[in-house]
C-alpha cells in the first residue's frame, strides 16, 4: 500500500489543530466556571495563544489537503493552480462545495481569534466554529458515500466521534497548562481550584471516552464487511493500531481518575500533581499518534 505522505501529513496536522482549538476553547466553560475571576484562568492565556496558532495551522493544512487531493486528480502539483482544475474541484465534485464551506468556517475562526480580545465570548465562538469545522469533515470521508438512513446514521456517528475526541484531546492542553502554572509562586495557593478543574475534566472525560469508544466501534462496523477484516486487511490492521493506542490513553486516564486524583487530598499532594502532569503529557503524545493513524485511515479503502 502506497501512502500519500503530503495528504496524510496535512490531514494529521488538520485534525490535531482543530481538536486543540475546539477542546481548549471549550475547557474553561466546564472546568473553570468562574472564568476570568479565577487565578487559574490566567494560565489559559498561553492556551489562547496556542489555540490561535492551531487555527492558523488548521487553515494552512486545509489548503495543503486540498492541493494534495487536487494533485491526485490532475496528476501532479504542477496543475493545482490551473483555474479549470480548481473550478472542477470546487464546483463539479460532491466534496468541492463542502470544502468551500469549510474554508469559510476556518477563515472565520482565524479572524475571530486574531481580531477579538481574549474573553469568554471569543472562546465560545472559537469552540463553535472549530466544532463546525470538525463536524463538517464527516462529509469528506467514508461516511458520505452512503445514502438514505445509513448516511444519516454514519454521519451522526462520525460527528459524535470527532467532537468527543476533540473535547478530550484538546482539553488536555489547557489542563496541562493549569498544572504547569500551579508550580509557579503566584498560583501555588490555588491548588484547590486546580483540583476542582481536574475533577470536572475527569468527570466529563468519562462521557467523552464512552462516546469515543461506542462511536469508534460503530464506525469500524460500518466500514468492515467481516470481523476477520480486522486481521486480514490493511484498513483493519490500522484500526487495531488505533484501538491499541486509544487503549493506552484509557490506561493513563484511568490512572489519573482513580489512582492519582484521590491522592490530591493526602500529604503527598505535590507528588500526585507531578504524576498527573506526567500522565497528561503521555495522554497528549498518545492522542497525537491516534490522530496520525486516523489521518492514514481516511486515505485507505475500507474493503480490499
Amino acid at each position: 500500500m502506497e501512502i500519500d505522505v503530503p495528504l496524510v501529513l496535512a490531514r494529521w496536522v488538520h485534525f490535531l489543530c482543530l481538536m486543540i482549538a475546539f477542546g481548549a476553547s471549550l475547557f474553561p466553560f466546564y472546568a473553570l466556571p468562574d472564568g476570568a475571576k479565577s487565578e487559574e484562568a490566567r494560565a489559559l492565556d498561553v492556551t489562547d495563544r496556542r489555540v490561535r496558532l492551531a487555527a492558523y495551522l488548521a487553515l494552512v493544512s486545509a489548503l495543503v489537503w486540498i492541493a494534495s487531493s487536487l494533485a491526485n486528480m490532475v496528476g501532479g502539483f504542477e496543475e493545482v493552480l490551473d483555474l479549470d482544475a480548481l473550478e472542477a474541484f470546487f464546483l463539479e465534485t460532491s466534496f468541492g462545495p463542502i470544502w468551500l464551506v469549510r474554508l469559510a468556517i476556518l477563515i472565520a475562526l482565524v479572524i475571530v481569534l486574531a481580531r477579538m480580545r481574549r474573553s469568554r465570548a471569543r472562546r465560545l465562538l472559537s469552540a463553535l466554529l472549530s466544532a463546525a469545522a470538525l463536524a463538517s469533515q464527516a462529509w469528506l470521508g467514508h461516511a458520505a458515500m452512503r445514502t438514505g438512513t445509513q448516511l444519516d446514521i454514519e454521519l451522526l456517528s462520525y460527528v459524535a466521534h470527532v467532537l468527543a475526541a476533540g473535547a478530550w484531546i484538546g482539553g488536555l492542553f489547557p489542563l496541562a497548562s493549569l498544572l504547569t502554572r500551579r508550580g509557579s509562586a503566584e498560583t501555588r495557593t490555588r491548588s484547590s481550584e486546580c483540583r476542582a478543574a481536574l475533577r470536572r475534566f475527569s468527570t466529563l472525560g468519562v462521557i467523552f471516552v464512552l462516546l469515543i469508544l461506542l462511536t469508534g466501534i460503530a464506525n469500524s462496523v460500518f466500514r468492515l464487511r467481516f470481523s476477520s477484516d480486522l486481521f486480514t486487511t490493511p484498513y483493519g490492521v490500522a484500526i487495531l493500531v488505533k484501538a491499541s493506542l486509544f487503549g493506552l490513553m484509557l490506561i493513563a486516564a484511568a490512572s489519573n481518575r482513580w489512582r492519582l486524583l484521590p491522592r490530591l487530598e493526602s500529604a503527598n499532594e505535590e507528588t500526585a500533581f507531578l504524576a498527573l502532569r506526567r500522565n497528561i503529557m503521555i495522554e497528549q503524545g498518545l492522542g497525537v499518534l491516534v490522530l496520525g493513524v486516523a489521518a492514514i485511515l481516511g486515505t485507505m479503502a475500507p474493503r480490499a
